[in-house]
């Protein structure tokens, strides 16, 4: 059912004339009413596969508005059926993450505005990502190259996307803000060095394991990453493209991606460590090295540049600043989860034991 409503999705997504295709009252019926039920199943029910469905079509709704030109762009970004399918799944989706998040949320915004900050700082020195099981694993002998190829893969999405998530971020800024989140932006560029441009440095990592001379366009980078993936990879790019294109959710963008810039480093510096302990050479670990030295700034920059600004210009803020935080703590870990189940071998029950430490 869930696969279908994703083909179903897609036939109407590129369709010509989605007039054409919805061309009655009872079919627009059907249509909505199966993105319901699976929109229902997906954060109601936690149903995987529903999760899965659902997470694909946004991913397919939000791709568009950074995908590289092309004639084969979708020409139905904006029309009122998929911004209708948009906002459903897009509503449904942050209610049962603030069900989720609730008490945490009420702690964060407990206190005034320095205790905000400290507050965000202190949760990026406690979230401990790089003590996730999976890193254990792949610093164990178990591991393989392949279980590393096959890390790298799942990061690809972010990876070549990331300029775009930070450049959207730039827009409508001002003050210190504007100079925080432009000089993110031009480091992601390779502070105007093509071969160090972020993307490029990624390409040259997985280039190792594909050929050197493969083309490995954008695309295809995304596509090596989204035929690994369930929805817990999707979702982490979601996140990030649910925010910084929802004007009204600025502020949990804000948190989302500068709470990122705060607890990367210390995870961007274990993956190179793990890597050279496998026998990856330093020289094409520069993707992850410079994230690991660049974001120690960023992360204190948005912290001072950006968050605080915005705590301070609009003292109700905090709790939505909180959300982003805490919404890009939550995916990360169902992030690392995914791969190490996939790279490990490991069901969801030993996934759990193994975070539980029992």
């Amino acid at each position: 059912m869930q696969t279908e409503l994703y083909s179903t999705f897609m036939t109407v997504y590129r369709a010509d004339d989605i007039s054409v295709v919805l061309d009655t009252p009872e079919k627009n019926e059907v249509f909505f009413t199966a993105i319901e039920r699976v929109v229902h199943k997906a954060f109601l029910l936690n149903d995987d596969a529903a999760l899965l469905s659902v997470h694909r079509i946004l991913f397919e709704i939000y791709f568009t508005t950074i995908a590289r030109p092309s004639p084969e762009i979708s020409v139905n970004q904006n029309h009122p059926v998929i911004a209708r399918v948009r906002h459903m799944i897009e509503q449904r989706w942050l209610v049962s993450l603030r069900e989720k998040l609730g008490s945490e949320l009420r702690r964060a915004v407990h206190g005034d505005d320095a205790d905000f900050i400290h507050w965000v700082a202190q949760l990026a020195k406690d979230a401990k990502l790089e003590e996730h099981p999976l890193f254990d694993y792949l610093g164990s002998n178990e591991s393989s190259l392949e279980d590393f190829y096959t890390f790298f893969k799942f990061e690809g999405l972010v990876a070549s996307t990331f300029v775009d998530l930070v450049a959207l971020s730039v827009v409508g800024n001002g003050g210190s803000a504007l100079m925080e989140t432009a000089s993110n932006l031009f480091d992601e560029l390779g502070s105007g060095d093509p071969k160090q441009k972020h993307t490029n440095l990624y390409r040259q990592l997985v280039r190792l394991f594909e050929s050197n001379e493969a083309q490995l366009s954008d695309m295809d980078i995304v596509e090596l990453s989204t035929r690994l993936f369930d929805w817990r990879g999707y979702a982490g790019f979601n996140l990030f493209m649910c925010f910084a294109t929802n004007r009204s959710q600025y502020f949990e963008n804000i948190g989302c991606l500068g709470f990122a810039e705060l607890v990367d480093p210390v995870v961007q510096n274990l993956i190179v460590s793990l890597s050279l302990g496998k026998g990856i050479r330093a020289e094409n670990l520069n993707y992850y090295s410079d994230h690991g030295a660049l974001d120690v700034e960023h992360g204190e920059g948005w912290l001072s540049n950006v968050i605080a600004p915005a705590v301070t210009a609009y003292p109700n803020i905090k709790e939505k600043i909180a959300f982003g935080v805490l919404c890009r703590l939550d995916t990360s870990r169902r992030y690392f989860d995914s791969i190490y189940e996939r790279v490990a071998g490991v069901t969801p029950a030993v996934l759990d034991r193994a975070v539980s430490g029992q």
